[in-house]
């Protein structure tokens, strides 16, 4: 059976809720910790669960080995085992009330509407760390140098990620689910893959995938090695090279 955790507000879950580190770090009120819990104040609590009880609709069924933590979902079932390997706490940041005893803390942040001490996620100031995050949740954008969340890949609750109509898709094909961007190149034949300015078509594989050059201005488009601003638009430079380093620069196949 799964029961879903409901959310502090329209925004973020409590931290309760997540029993995997990508999920868990992924929210800024939350940090993941280690070693996971053994035991509970709460004679109901269970430590897979980050100290919640078995949801009521399933007690006497399942005890707590028999539950987990999955995607802001309770899961309990007779072949259901806890994988959980750490929990999921309040982060220390939110011990600080004011912007001085915030700024001390590298890991934290002062900021927001009301001002509040949150932990940093994804606000690393170079490529490098933000595409090493630990738990793969950014993305660095090359023309604003801005690192920010992945739209898709960060996002950990199925009605969350299916509410970005268009452009991201919840995978229940691995464990646990993830969401995933919607592929809009996949599978198009070369008529219409070259017919979509989305698109690249690959003459070498004979497949279609999307285009890396979607720049709008020349400015933008003209930093990217691998693009060319022509009548008007941004395109992917012919992959003409005969030796592999202006090859792979450009970002050619």
């Amino acid at each position: 059976g799964r029961s879903l955790i409901p959310p502090v507000d329209s925004t973020h879950f409590p931290c309760a809720t997540w029993g995997f580190q990508d999920e868990c770090n992924a929210d800024k009120y939350c940090e993941w910790k280690q070693p996971k819990l053994s035991r509970c104040d709460a004679p109901t609590g269970c430590p897979s669960l980050n100290c919640q009880a078995v949801p009521a609709q399933y007690a006497g069924m399942y005890q707590c080995d028999n539950c987990k933590l999955q995607r802001a979902t309770i899961i309990c079932g007779a072949g259901v085992v806890s994988a959980i390997g750490g929990t999921c706490d309040s982060t220390s940041c939110k011990e600080c009330c004011d912007k001085d005893c915030c700024d001390k803390d590298p890991a934290c942040m002062w900021s927001g509407t009301p001002a509040e001490c949150t932990r940093k996620v994804c606000e690393y100031t170079d490529k490098t760390n933000c595409e090493g995050d630990k738990d793969s949740l950014c993305v660095w954008d090359d023309n604003t140098k801005d690192c920010s969340k992945k739209p898709c890949a960060a996002i950990f609750v199925k009605d969350a990620c299916l509410n970005k109509t268009g452009e991201c898709m919840w995978d229940t094909g691995v464990d646990p689910p993830v969401c995933k961007s919607i592929p809009t190149c996949d599978g198009k034949s070369k008529a219409d893959c070259i017919a979509d300015p989305k698109c690249t078509h690959n003459c070498t594989s004979d497949v279609c995938r999307d285009s890396r050059c979607l720049y709008t201005t020349s400015a933008t488009c003209s930093v990217d090695a691998s693009c060319e601003w022509t009548n008007g638009a941004c395109s992917e430079k012919p992959c003409t090279y005969t030796t592999q380093q202006p090859c792979d620069a450009a970002g050619c196949e």
